[in-house]
């Protein structure tokens, strides 16, 4: 089952922002499976993207720790899809904000995609963050400072917090089936 969730705009964000040349270019419309593109790259410049539907999966996980030394992560739940569609801003200096929530257990997941747009003397560059928060039993938040070509299709990222003695609880948030 597939979620989509609506997008909060919000206002002004007054941080800088460092685009990779690279990220200029890039920009894929992708269709129901986040690993296989229904259609061919389309090439846009950031002042032309005006929204994104980012598809991918998250899974939770959880990793048993003594010491220095951790296990392989144990799988407690795997590739639930997620939708997000973002809207660019439209000003510089100007962000906004969409959101999707999972669970697992006793553990609440929150994330959250910004698209940004530097301020006018930044060049209203285009980047993106993203951020995951686990609350409940778990608690943890983790973020990630990206640019197009690492946000689109769906931005890769892990955040894990401590679940009782040597043993953590995280998600990963992936593109493709694990």
């Amino acid at each position: 089952m597939k979620r989509l969730f609506a997008l909060s705009a919000l206002v002004f964000l007054s941080a800088p922002v460092f685009c990779e040349e690279a990220s200029l270019a890039i920009f894929k419309s992708y269709g129901s499976k986040p690993d296989k593109p229904s259609a061919p790259a389309e090439t846009k410049t950031q002042a032309e993207i005006s929204s994104v539907t980012l598809r991918g999966y998250i899974s939770f996980w959880t990793q048993s720790c003594e010491g220095a030394k951790c296990g392989l992560p144990s799988s407690i739940k795997k590739n639930e899809p997620i939708e997000i569609s973002l809207a660019a801003p439209k000003g510089c200096g100007e962000f906004t904000v969409a959101k999707a929530n999972s669970s697992v257990d006793t553990v609440s997941a929150a994330v959250s995609v910004y698209a940004i747009r530097s301020s006018e003397e930044e060049g209203c560059a285009l980047a993106f963050q993203a951020q995951a928060e686990l609350t409940g039993t778990v608690i943890a938040q983790c973020a990630a400072r990206l640019n197009l070509a690492d946000t689109v299709p769906f931005p890769v990222m892990t955040c894990a917090g401590p679940l009782g003695y040597n043993r953590r609880l995280g998600l990963t948030l992936h593109r493709k089936l694990l």
